[in-house]
């Protein structure tokens, strides 16, 4: 799991993927205003509204590729914490175990 977490983390921090972002954002956010200014241009409403629907879909979707790199560091360190915690030795106090 810490080959995947590192890996990841060079991933974020790598040059390549801030430029890859930096580009991805700038044409998303051209193409974006492109789609809603085609969608609000058109007649038909029903037609409008789902071009709107697709916009926002993929707009998701670009949002989430971009996200998943950190996203997975997340998981995996929570789960890494999760597993020591399961493995961490049981203490007795006055009581009994803990």
């Amino acid at each position: 799991m810490t080959d995947t977490i590192d890996a990841l983390e060079s991933l974020i921090k790598s040059s390549g993927w801030r430029m890859l972002s930096d580009i991805c954002r700038k044409e998303w956010t051209e193409r974006e205003r492109t789609g809603r200014r085609n969608a609000l241009n058109d007649s038909d409403d029903k037609r409008a509204l789902d071009k709107l629907r697709q916009i926002t879909a993929a707009q998701e979707a670009v949002e989430w590729v971009l996200s998943l790199p950190s996203e997975e560091i997340a998981r995996l360190r929570r789960q890494e914490q999760a597993s020591k915690a399961e493995t961490a030795p049981v203490s007795m106090s006055r009581r009994g175990w803990l």
